[in-house]
């Protein structure tokens, strides 16, 4: 490949990066213990919003409030994309097992997508 080449190809995928990057915003990120029982709620705008979360032990639930987005059964992750319509929230909930379950270490990073 020519140096020429080497450096319209370099340009190029600067500009995908850039122009990538600025179609995400990030809304809330949290990384924390979630007692058996218990959830971490995020209060949301109206707008699209992506979420990736990660949990240890059993899993974590996750629901969304504001929008006709499907949640999750307990998972060790999870990677979606919703659209709330109104104002509204994301809950991720540690399961109760009869008040007898473990705590699971979340992580969790909510992005608002651009349109």
């Amino acid at each position: 490949m020519s140096p020429k080449s080497t450096l319209l190809l370099g340009i190029v995928l600067l500009v995908l990066a850039v122009s990538c990057s600025a179609l995400t915003d990030k809304v809330a990120e949290w990384s924390g213990v979630i007692d058996d029982g218990n959830s971490r709620t995020v209060a949301l705008s109206k707008g699209i919003y992506g979420l990736e979360m990660t949990a240890s032990g059993d899993g974590a639930s996750v629901e969304w409030l504001g929008g006709n987005c499907p949640g999750s059964g307990p998972a060790k992750t999870y990677k979606g994309v919703c659209e709330l319509t109104q104002s509204g929230q994301l809950i991720v909930k540690n399961p109760s097992t009869f008040g007898l379950g473990s705590s699971s270490s979340v992580t969790i990073l909510i992005t608002e997508i651009d349109r």
